[in-house]
């Protein structure tokens, strides 16, 4: 397992370009980029990533489209919407291209899932972004999303359905295969609660799986109980409880054995001045990332 930054939610008191370096300095060497490159241009971006030394793994599609549609275009009907995702996937793939990022993540959009027509715009478009994005090597990731503490409305919201997306696609386009699911705890542990459980499912049926990590429901670092006990000792005030206990969540991923990128999406907590000191305090207390 290697731990990489989301610089859409960590070192977010510093410019984005800036925020490469500061990666780097704390010792991260990839970094993913959420949302938060659309305003930048990928020649900006190569070069901040180039400078600071750090590769980078994936990004969102744009979060807003030109017609106002949030969270995505991907299962939103019509001429006009399908032209959007054309173009937002053509501008991910450009910047993923520039950054040559490994992965790229298909927002899916507001809508509701048991919408017959509205999953079928949204599978048959996760077919085309992974043709798109097939082209050029890259994976294409979905995540659901809960709409209870992050985007109401939003589509896709289910590890089942995102799973049942990625198995329908892959058997349609037995050619396609750069598919898989970004799994972000945080978000799975609201929706259902069964962590583990959908891991497991996850990772035998999934040809990628992506994780992400926050302390539900704060969104701050995710701590484990032997961290937090060691962290009250140095910085007593602070509190980083969770509802899951990341010290069994990280022997779960050492009991499945995997070994892919765990992405750090979290927000500083509000003690610190800066991202680059809490993660040194973390791991000054025993913090595994």
């Amino acid at each position: 397992m290697k731990a990489i930054a989301n610089l859409g939610f960590m070192f977010a008191e510093l410019p984005f370009l800036e925020r490469f370096a500061a990666a780097a300095a704390a010792n991260f060497t990839t970094v993913e980029l959420g949302c938060s490159w659309t305003s930048t241009s990928p020649s900006d971006v190569a070069a901040a990533a180039a400078a600071a030394g750090v590769t980078i793994y994936a990004l969102n599609t744009p979060k807003t489209s030109p017609s106002g549609l949030e969270w995505g275009t991907a299962c939103v009907a019509g001429d006009e919407a399908q032209r959007e995702f054309e173009a937002q996937m053509e501008e991910t793939l450009a910047m993923a291209a520039a950054c040559s990022a490994a992965a790229i993540h298909l927002l899916a959009g507001c809508g509701e899932a048991d919408d017959e027509a509205m999953a079928a715009v949204f599978e048959a478009r996760v077919a085309q972004a992974l043709a798109m994005a097939s082209a050029h090597g890259i994976i294409v990731l979905l995540e659901p999303i809960t709409r209870k503490a992050a985007i109401p409305g939003y589509f896709l919201t289910s590890v089942p359905h995102a799973l049942d997306v990625i198995d329908r696609v892959r058997a349609a386009n037995s050619d396609l295969q750069l598919i898989g699911i970004q799994f972000d705890v945080f978000h799975v542990y609201l929706e259902d609660g069964a962590v583990g459980w959908w891991l497991d499912r996850a990772l035998e049926r999934a040809p990628v799986v992506h994780l992400q990590l926050s302390a539900p429901a704060a969104r701050t670092a995710p701590v484990s109980p032997a961290v937090m006990a060691a962290m009250a000792i140095a910085h007593p005030l602070l509190d980083y409880s969770s509802e899951l206990d990341f010290g069994w969540l990280e022997s779960k991923l050492d009991e499945v054995g995997y070994h892919g990128f765990v992405g750090l999406e979290y927000k500083k907590h509000p003690s610190f001045t800066s991202t680059h000191d809490e993660v040194a305090a973390l791991r000054d207390a025993g913090w595994r990332w």
